[in-house]
């Protein structure tokens, strides 16, 4: 087997990974298992390790390969660079409660963390299980604006979430268990 012909299966991947990443952060469909498996920053770097891999198999010049697969290897630095500081500044989420629907299909699950001093609140709607599991942001609420007091369920489909204000009604897809809206207190 040519070389080139090595290097088309690395190309291929390093796509595949990279549209992997572009689709888990932008969380198409909430798939939990999805979402656990493509990290951008990891998926990144690998891709460009892909990349270096079939410039060096392909291009022949040594001068042209060497500078190519460095320049590679420099971005690919940068960009692990880049996540472990993201991942240096993400505050870790405590989670709360979880709140079963009348029907036990889903569950909402509320998780503190903070936002610089102040103290937050994440929402979010779980249904389905295994591989099928979808998680769905339910909504957010900072204490600068509101405090969040409880979540209870109105019906299968049906949320309302309390705040120090008075409460918020939100209604479910029927089928996947979408939030028909997401809130956003000071988030």
């Amino acid at each position: 087997m040519t070389r080139r012909r090595l290097a088309w299966p690395a190309v291929a991947l390093a796509v595949a990974l990279v549209a992997a990443a572009a689709l888990g952060t932008a969380r198409p469909g909430g798939f939990v298992v999805f979402d656990q498996l493509a990290r951008p920053f990891l998926f990144g770097v690998a891709a460009l390790a892909l990349l270096a891999v079939a410039g060096w198999l392909t291009v022949r010049e040594r001068v042209s390969r060497t500078v190519l697969t460095g320049l590679l290897a420099v971005v690919a630095l940068g960009w692990a660079g880049l996540g472990l500081l993201a991942q240096g500044m993400r505050t870790e989420l405590t989670e709360l409660s979880r709140h079963r629907s009348p029907d036990g299909d889903r569950e909402v699950r509320v998780l503190r963390g903070s936002n610089i001093i102040d103290p937050t609140w994440e929402l979010r709607v779980r249904s389905g299980g295994g591989l099928a599991e979808r998680e769905w942001d339910l909504g957010c609420v900072n204490s600068d604006q509101h405090t969040f007091t409880r979540v209870e369920w109105t019906g299968r489909d049906g949320l309302r979430v309390w705040l120090s204000v008075g409460s918020v009604t939100v209604t479910l897809d029927g089928g996947t268990g979408r939030p028909s809206r997401v809130l956003s207190y000071g988030c």
